[in-house]
This record gives structure tokens, C-alpha cells and sequence, in this order.
């Protein structure tokens, strides 16, 4: 059997045969017997350590194992390892071994390995080496530890769940002496880290065959050793004209027909399982879960910190449980807006695909109707740009200050506020905000409006934009602008003020203007208009007076330099105004 193997490979493999003797081993083989373009080349060889550091020494060599004899090298941008053939000795802590011996015999090494299919060597030389019958396992599909299956696990119990997941992976099935073992050394799983436990259950939700994997587990009882919580899953009866399967079969199925994304198969696989906690019966006999949503999602987030993972992770897990019933809630337009925001815009998708894969495991014929009608209504809304969260509002904190709102009524203020603008009946516009609060909670304090006008002046340096900042004697970084003076427009305003700060004549770019609204002051509004120009002069004199320093920055320096997060806003918009246009 001659192996198609790139230019590289072939290239190490040489080098290793003409000085010893050295082999592709492990998936790397077992991907290409398997008619899979491998991801990645692990080599093995007898050649000791110090002279392969030699033998590659021009291909940037690293010591990544030197007590295992592993060196990485690099050729053409891709990393190979390549270990010396080696024995352990001995198990330490269940994971590692006392010890390894380097030794001189392919045998040896491919011994020591966790499945007959990942227990293979090849080299054009010699051909492959197949001690273990890992070809034929592969044909058969079949996984089987090698040697000794108990020694196997007692040597790293999570290759447990590794076998689990190459049957996810592959399809294939449990040979029989590798299924007894697994059944009676499971509790082994108690004593790996959370950590190693989540990664490799991460990576049989993410398989092709995950609800393979997944009703394997329920057999060999291991699922719930790991997510205890599902066991109350298993043969619960729905009782509901809905559901033709029982709450685990329904699961597998969801998280089967979801896409293989992370976040959407975790949310599939925790979104029921809070239904055996909110079980009840109507005076039909059909059963019902109200508010099975949110005690799933406060199971899911109690499992999900065991299991280490992060909390962002898990608040969007949480997030989506939560709303994934919101189809048959028939919401409005206000509840889809709230449904957006909190959701979030990234999150929309994997809610969606949640949405049809759970319809779509339930009892035919299915209609997809309230799935597609709330997705149309959700596109309309984020089209409009009318999907706004909390913090989007264009009101703060220091804006009610300013008008005298006690700091324990602001968030009482702002959720009435939210919810208006939700409604409609309230603008997103900080103007009409201030009128609203000022006309409803008594506030008969005179508003004192001024007006302003400047620009962000930028200019071109080859293919580089670089913004022209100044620092006020007063120490803020930020752009030329300044009052109005007589009957001037908002442009013959700026063009003064530009000139009178920096000296600079400049010629405005169509299409940009950009209002900033704030309270320098209690009771004082304040209006400021940015247009973007560009400088048609470059020696820039600055007014003393009013101006201790000034700078060309290019974008990511003027984002760090700038004072107020409102002017870093709308410097964002211009920058990428211009972006495009350059390129």
C-alpha cells in the first residue's frame, strides 16, 4: 500500500529513513486509510533526540517535549512534531505515566497508543505498519482499544469519552470488549479535570453523528455522570399531542438538526430540561411544563460552571433557553424589539436555527408558520434599525444629573424611557427625551440651549488617513469647533473656527454631518455639528489662547487620544466613510 503524501511529509519522512528509521503515525494515517485529507502530520521515529535537532536545524526546530523526546519543526509555515519512539512505564495520577523509556522498535511505541485505528505507522520504506488491525477496524467500523482494554482506561479514564468520540465522529460502533470495559470503569470519569471533561464533550456535540454519541453515552451511563441533571431526561413521557417522543429522544433529536455550532447544540441539549421540574396535567389529562424555559436555563448555567465554561458562554446559553419559546408567545412588536436586544443581533441566527430544529423534532405534520412570521417581523425591525437596547438610549446618566434627577430614580427614569421608545411613542433623540423628563416629572427649571460648530479635518498621506486632534488649555483632546457667531450657517462656523484653532483652510466632504448632544452644565443643552473636511493646507498654527497642543493622528491613535466617548463615535463613522472610499 503506497500513500499520496505532500511534498513536505515525504521530505521528513526521507531524511528520517536515511538516517534511521521514521514513520507518519496515529490520525494522520488513520484520516488518509479513512479517504480524509489529514489536518495535521505527527511523525514517529528511533533517531535520538540531539541528532534530530541537528538533522533539522534549518528548520527552526523546538524542544515542545524533550522529557517525551518530541521536537517541532517548521517548514514552509506549517509545524510538524516528531517523537521518538518511546514506551511508558508505570501510570502516575491516571492521565500520565511514572515514566517513559526511549527504545528502538515501531512495536513498542504503536503499543502504548488508545485505539487500534490511531495505532498505525507508515513510511514508503516500510510500508504500513498495522499491528493491532486497525485497517480492518476501520472497514468493520468499529473502535477497540489496544491491548488490555481496562489497562487502556486506567491508564487516562477521559479516553472514555474519546471512544464516544470517535463513534460521534466516525459513526462507527463499540467493539464489545471495549464496551465492557467502558461500562465497568466508568466512575473512572469522576477523577478527570472539568476542564479535559469539557473539551472532549465540546467535541462530540460538534460531531456528525452527535446523536450517536449522545445515545451511547445514555447507555454506557455516562451522561450522566457528567450532566447528572439529564438523567431525569431518559423515558420521560410528554404526554402531549405535540410530541411523539419521549423529553431525551426529542433533545437528541434538536441538537442532531441543529448546525454544529457550540452555543446552539449546548442550548439544544439544556433547553428541556428543566420540563420533569415543571411538570403538570389539565383536567384533560395533557400534560404541560409552563415555564420550563427558565428553570432549564438555571439548570443549564449550574452544569455549565461545573463544567468551567466561560461566563459569557454560559449567559448566552441562558439567554436563549429563556426565549426559546417566545414563538408560540405571539409577541407584538415592543416584546420582538426586547426580544432582539436581548438575544443580541451575533445570537439571532443560532436562536433561529434552534427554533426550526426544535419544530422540526416534534410530532408531523410540523409548521414552521410562527417560526417564519416572527423571523420576517425581526428582519423589518433590524432593516428600520429600530432594534435598540438600553444602552443605546440617547440619554445617560450625567444627563439626568444635569437636570436634577435624583440618582436613585435614574434607572426607574430610564426603564419608563426604554419602554417608550420600545412602544414608539417616544423618539431615540436626546432633545425629545429631556422634553419628555422635564415635562413629566416636574421639572420647571428654564433649559438653556447653545449651538456649535467644527469638523473632524482630516488628510491623506499616501494611502493613510491622518485626523488632525487639539488639546484645549484645559487638557481634553479633541476636534476644532466653536459658537456661532451672528448669522452664520453651521459650515461658515466651522470653516472660522477651524481656521482661527489651527490656521488650516479645508474643503468639506459631502454627505457627513453628525450632531453631539450633552450637558456641559446643569440645565444647559448643548448642541455641537461635526462635518468632516479635509485640510487643503498643512501648516497648522494653533490659538495659544485656547490651544496648548495639536497632532495628526491616524485612526487608532486618535481613538486612544480622544477625551469623550461621543467625539470617538463619530470619528468612527467618518473613518469609515473614508476606509471605503480609498479602497
Amino acid at each position: 500500500m503506497i500513500f499520496e503524501l505532500n511534498n513536505d511529509v515525504e521530505f521528513i519522512l526521507d531524511i528520517l529513513n536515511k538516517n534511521g528509521e521514521g514513520y507518519i503515525v496515529g490520525g494522520s494515517v488513520r484520516d488518509i486509510l479513512l479517504g480524509v485529507s489529514p489536518k495535521d502530520y505527527d511523525f514517529t521515529t528511533n533517531i535520538a533526540y540531539s541528532t534530530l535537532k541537528e538533522l533539522f536545524k534549518d528548520y527552526n526546530p523546538k524542544e515542545i517535549g524533550k522529557h517525551f523526546g518530541i521536537l517541532m519543526i517548521k517548514i514552509n509555515g506549517i509545524h510538524y512534531e516528531i517523537a521518538k519512539f518511546r514506551k511508558d512505564i508505570g501510570i502516575l495520577n491516571g492521565r500520565h505515566p511514572e515514566s517513559v523509556k526511549f527504545v528502538d522498535e515501531i512495536a513498542e511505541d504503536l503499543k502504548r497508543r488508545d485505539f487500534t485505528i490511531n495505532a498505525m505507522a507508515y513510511s514508503r520504506k516500510n510500508g504500513l505498519i498495522d499491528l493491532y488491525n486497525g485497517s480492518s477496524d476501520i472497514k468493520n467500523k468499529l473502535i477497540r482499544f489496544v491491548g488490555d482494554p481496562g489497562l487502556r482506561i486506567k491508564e487516562d479514564a477521559l479516553r472514555i469519552l474519546r471512544a464516544v468520540r470517535f463513534v460521534s465522529a466516525l459513526g462507527f460502533d463499540l467493539e464489545t470488549e471495549t464496551k465492557k470495559a467502558i461500562l465497568k470503569n466508568k466512575l473512572q470519569l469522576k477523577k478527570i479535570s472539568k476542564e479535559r471533561i469539557r473539551e472532549e464533550f465540546s467535541k462530540i456535540l460538534l460531531s456528525d453523528y452527535v446523536d450517536k454519541g449522545l445515545l451511547l453515552m445514555k447507555e454506557l451511563g455516562i451522561l450522566e455522570i457528567i450532566i447528572p441533571e439529564i438523567e431525569m431526561l431518559y423515558e420521560f413521557n410528554q404526554n402531549n399531542p405535540h410530541h411523539h417522543k419521549d423529553v431525551f429522544a426529542h433533545t437528541v433529536s434538536v441538537v442532531k438538526n441543529t448546525q454544529k455550532d457550540l452555543l446552539t447544540r449546548i442550548t439544544a441539549l439544556f433547553h428541556d430540561i428543566g420540563k420533569p421540574n415543571t411538570h403538570s396535567i389539565d383536567k384533560n389529562g395533557i400534560s404541560h411544563y409552563y415555564g420550563h424555559e427558565n428553570n432549564s436555563a438555571e439548570i443549564a448555567s449550574a452544569a455549565l460552571r461545573r463544567l468551567k465554561f466561560p461566563n459569557d458562554f454560559i449567559r448566552d446559553v441562558d439567554v436563549l433557553i429563556r426565549n426559546h419559546m417566545i414563538i408560540f408567545e405571539k409577541p407584538g412588536a415592543k416584546a420582538i424589539k426586547k426580544f432582539i436586544c436581548k438575544v443580541g443581533i451575533e445570537n439571532l441566527d443560532k436562536i433561529f436555527d434552534h427554533f426550526y430544529a426544535d419544530m422540526s423534532s416534534k410530532k408531523p405534520p410540523v409548521d414552521y408558520s410562527l417560526i417564519d412570521s416572527l423571523k420576517s417581523k425581526v428582519d423589518e425591525i433590524i432593516d428600520k434599525n429600530e432594534n435598540i437596547e438600553k444602552q443605546d438610549l440617547e440619554i445617560n446618566g450625567n444627563d439626568m444629573l444635569a437636570l436634577k434627577i435624583q440618582q436613585k430614580q435614574i434607572s426607574k427614569i430610564k426603564n419608563e424611557i426604554y419602554e417608550k421608545v420600545l412602544d414608539g411613542n417616544l423618539e431615540n433623540n436626546k432633545k425629545d427625551i429631556v422634553n419628555y423628563i422635564m415635562n413629566t416629572k416636574g421639572i420647571n427649571e428654564e433649559l438653556q440651549e447653545t449651538k456649535s460648530s467644527g469638523a473632524i479635518v482630516y488628510k491623506v498621506e499616501g494611502n493613510e488617513i491622518k485626523y488632525l486632534l487639539i488639546m484645549l488649555i484645559r487638557g481634553n483632546w479633541g476636534f476644532p469647533k466653536g459658537h456661532f457667531e451672528g448669522e452664520e450657517t453651521e459650515k461658515e462656523t466651522a470653516v472660522r473656527e477651524i481656521f482661527e484653532e489651527t490656521g488650516l483652510n479645508v474643503k468639506f466632504h459631502d454627505d457627513f454631518r453628525e450632531t453631539i448632544q450633552y450637558f456641559p452644565a446643569p440645565f444647559i443643552f448643548k448642541t455641537v455639528i461635526y462635518f468632516l473636511a479635509e485640510a487643503v493646507t498643512d501648516n497648522v498654527k494653533i490659538q495659544t489662547d485656547e490651544v496648548a497642543e495639536y497632532r495628526w493622528a491616524t485612526y487608532d491613535e486618535a481613538a486612544k487620544l480622544i477625551t469623550y466617548r461621543l467625539q470617538k463615535k463619530i470619528l468612527k463613522k467618518a473613518n469609515d466613510m473614508l476606509s471605503n472610499e480609498l479602497k
